[in-house]
């Protein structure tokens, strides 16, 4: 009996995906003065949360 050949396997070719697109710009594009609502929109929600759970945590 011969030996067996070893069986080379081809490498798994992964389908080509599209890159995706970011969902929003990059965090140092945010800060910028032509984006001021959208700072100013993310800013408000920060601090309100922070203002929210401050209640709960040490109000009375």
């Amino acid at each position: 009996m011969h030996a067996a050949a070893p069986c080379f396997r081809p490498p798994i070719r992964i389908p080509f995906r599209p890159k995706l697109q970011p969902r929003f710009p990059a965090m140092r594009d945010w800060f910028t003065f032509d984006n001021l609502p959208l700072t100013l929109i993310i800013l408000l929600i920060i601090v309100s949360w922070l203002s929210f759970f401050s209640v709960i945590l040490f109000g009375g």
